[in-house]
This record gives C-alpha cells, sequence and structure tokens, in this order.
C-alpha cells in the first residue's frame, strides 16, 4: 500500500515514515506544489496530512486534493485543536491524529481502518454495478411482450409480462435498493 505523508517538517516525515514503512511504503512532500503533482502521477491508498504547513494550512490544501482524488486523508498535526479536528472531519478527512512519538499504534490502527473501509466501499460499488448490469439485461430481453405510449409521456406502461418476469424484476430492484442504502 502506498501513503503519501504531506508535512513540511522533513523530521516529522521521516518519523511517520519509519513508525508506518513496516507495513506500508510511503513517500512525502514537503510543500504544495509537491504533494499535488505526486498525487497527481501516482496512485495512494492514504494520505497523511499535516495541518501546518509553508504557504497554506491543510485544510485549504485539502479542498485541492479533494478534487484530483477521492483517496482517504488523515490529518495528523500537532498544532491542532478541536474546532481543527472537526473542521477537518467536516471537509472530508476520515480521521484526526494528534502528532507525537507514542501515538504511532493509534495512527497505524488509524491507516488500516481507513484502508478497509476503502476496500469495503470499492466491493459495494462492484457488487451494485453487476446488480444494475443484471437489471438492464432482464430490460432488454424478450421477458416484456409489449408496451405502448402512455397519454404523459413516451416511456410507456408495461400491458403483459410473464409472471416469472415480474417475480425476478421485483427481486433485482430489492437487491439494486438494499446496495444503494448500503453505499450511504
Amino acid at each position: 500500500m502506498n501513503i503519501l505523508i504531506i508535512d513540511d517538517d522533513e523530521v516529522d516525515c521521516i518519523s511517520i515514515c519509519r513508525q508506518i514503512s513496516t507495513v506500508h511504503n510511503c513517500e512525502y512532500a514537503n510543500d504544495e506544489d509537491s504533494a499535488l503533482d505526486k498525487i497527481k502521477n501516482n496512485n495512494y491508498e492514504c494520505i497523511l496530512l499535516d495541518y501546518l504547513l509553508r504557504n497554506t494550512t491543510g485544510l485549504d490544501l485539502m479542498s485541492k486534493i479533494k478534487e484530483l482524488t477521492d483517496t482517504p486523508i488523515i490529518f495528523v498535526t500537532g498544532h491542532g485543536s478541536e474546532d481543527i479536528a472537526v473542521e477537518a472531519l467536516k471537509n472530508g478527512a476520515k480521521d484526526y491524529v494528534v502528532k507525537t512519538q507514542k501515538n504511532h499504534i493509534k495512527l497505524l490502527s488509524s491507516i488500516e481502518k481507513r484502508l478497509q473501509e476503502e476496500k469495503t466501499h470499492k466491493e459495494k460499488i462492484n457488487f451494485l454495478q453487476r446488480y444494475i448490469t443484471n437489471v438492464g439485461d432482464v430490460l432488454s430481453s424478450a421477458w416484456i411482450r409489449y408496451a405502448i405510449p402512455s397519454y404523459y409521456g413516451n416511456d410507456g406502461f408495461l400491458l403483459g409480462c410473464r409472471r416469472s418476469f415480474l417475480l425476478y424484476f421485483r427481486i433485482l430492484l430489492v437487491g439494486v435498493y438494499f446496495a444503494y442504502e448500503t453505499l450511504k
């Protein structure tokens, strides 16, 4: 798993990288431009973002990152407050970890949890896409005998079909609804 650490303090970058390098590959960027460049040119499974950067804040940079990727972002900072944590989480950060030497276990745990959530989310999306494809296949099959245009539009309404089609279609719609609701 590739992780990007964005922090203007190189000592902190190296320290965090050492903490997680036993489990993950990591790279780091020390400023906004190099961070955005790395994000554009690489795929990362997780981004660790400091709040205080040279020419910007982590909150400002996070909005630019969100325009480029949906990679989970974890705020990792030593200069934060509850207000910053709340703001970061409202703007899409997946977690907020205070940067200390003793917090590496919490940081690793947070990374693993976010990566697992991301994997589960992608599996649900794939499941939903397969289900929608099945519904399209059923609707385009010859199970529908005929339909006529309705008074209110050209969508038409069903005049007749096989009973097995209605049962199968109901099962598909329930599956799509269930998959959609679990993605929320």
